[in-house]
């Protein structure tokens, strides 16, 4: 009677264990964080105490917007969305809450300056810090009784 031999496998790879008082190699540095620079439009000439008025609550918020947890998709739809029916129910002063995220907070200046949202905002300004500092925003829209001026 023929005995049958076990097939013959590869060696094992010995598993390295790395013992805690080892050293191990140094993580390669991370880049710094390169701090966000948004650029706003100055406070209108006309009306130089507005913002200070704002800041101080002296003018109320007609309404607010709060733009966390959203996709930058989903946030460009709500705030166009939002400026329109403010502007639309003459309201004068909204603030839009970013966060302090970089992406939302970077683009919302973009947003109202440029398209189709430029012919409702006056101007734009980070809040004062009781209102959301500098993850939110103060937008003045025009007023469209008097022909678009403030």
């Amino acid at each position: 009677m023929a005995v049958k031999a076990a097939p013959v496998s590869a060696p094992k790879k010995k598993q390295k264990f790395t013992r805690l008082d080892q050293a191990r190699p140094p993580r390669p540095a991370s880049k710094p964080a390169v701090p966000i620079q948004v650029t706003l439009r100055p406070p209108p000439v006309s009306n130089p105490d507005l913002l200070r008025r704002l800041q101080n609550g002296s003018i109320p918020c007609a309404a607010a917007l709060d733009l966390h947890h959203m996709t930058e998709a989903e946030a460009h739809k709500a705030v166009t969305d939002f400026v329109a029916h403010q502007a639309q129910r003459n309201q004068y002063a909204l603030l839009i809450v970013t966060g302090r995220g970089a992406v939302l907070r970077a683009t919302l200046p973009r947003w109202l300056s440029d398209g189709g949202l430029a012919q409702w905002v006056q101007f734009f300004h980070q809040a004062a810090p009781r209102h959301g500092g500098a993850g939110a925003f103060y937008v003045v829209l025009r007023n469209r009784r008097r022909g678009g001026k403030t």
